[in-house]
């Protein structure tokens, strides 16, 4: 559900290049994420899945405004990126991080690691 959403909304997002556009898809996400999403009935393991679904919808967010804001940037040649950023389990549930630090920081390490 979560992978389906934030495919639909990145690639309208990168088609329109309009930020309202993605913050109406993820509110509207996260608004009716409770009646499409299976949500267990245990109240601890329903937080941790809520906040699956609400920390993707940020992250998801994060890539499509980053897509609005710079027009340059293709989402042919992000792809690889995204995945990479909706998918670095560090930073799933518990920090936001937003997706060009992400991509600066990611950069850094690769850069010492390649230096060392």
């Amino acid at each position: 559900t979560l992978a389906a959403f934030a495919m639909f909304a990145i690639a309208i997002s990168a088609h329109f290049r309009r930020e309202s556009i993605a913050w109406i898809l993820c509110i509207g996400f996260i608004l009716k994420a409770t009646e499409y999403a299976p949500f267990s009935t245990d109240q601890y393991v329903y937080y941790v899945e809520f906040n699956m679904y609400l920390y993707g919808a940020i992250k998801t967010l994060n890539v499509c405004i980053s897509l609005c804001r710079n027009g340059k940037m293709q989402l042919s040649s992000e792809c690889l990126s995204i995945a990479y950023y909706m998918t670095y389990l560090p930073y799933s549930t518990h920090i936001i991080v937003l997706y060009e630090e992400f991509i600066e920081q990611i950069g850094k390490r690769a850069k010492k690691d390649k230096n060392a």
